[in-house]
């Protein structure tokens, strides 16, 4: 099954296509190809057209990633340490809302920290406030490509 690679213009990787999608970006002029397979295909006009097998785009592509809150980035972030008492143990972590689900806390960079199971337990279902305790640090949004998609 031959696929088409498609680069941007400084050469980064954007999208892998079959290679039917591949031959239509080509013979419509959005991609110059850079490499083809072996293999060749017949059109409706009798003629053999090559199948791309790396492909750049003819304009600059601009996109920025933002990586989403999920376990694994959250515990990145935190550099696996705790939030309320300080202990570094991946093996011991959970995933702690700062302002509950029950009281409208959502899944957001702001709202999720990393957490011991006793710190996390003890807090429950409060906040840290109602809970008597306090973060090491404030959550903040990470993002970059230091994180997991």
């Amino acid at each position: 099954m031959e696929t088409t690679l498609i680069l941007n213009m400084d050469y980064s990787i954007l999208t892998k296509l079959s290679w039917q999608k591949g031959i239509t970006l080509m013979l419509k002029g959005a991609i110059i190809p850079i490499e083809f397979h072996e293999r060749r295909i017949l059109g409706a006009n009798g003629e053999y057209y090559p199948l791309p097998k790396v492909a750049m785009v003819k304009k600059f592509i601009l996109f920025t990633y933002k990586a989403g809150p999920s376990r694994r980035n959250i515990f990145l972030r935190d550099d696996y340490t705790c939030q309320y008492c300080g202990i570094k143990n991946p093996d011991k972590l959970t995933l702690d809302h700062v302002k509950p689900k029950w009281q409208g806390g959502k899944d957001t960079w702001e709202n999720l920290v990393c957490a011991c199971f006793k710190c996390n337990s003890k807090k429950g279902g409060r906040t840290p406030e109602e809970a008597n305790m306090t973060l090491l640090n404030q959550p903040k949004e990470g993002g970059g490509r230091q994180y997991y998609r």
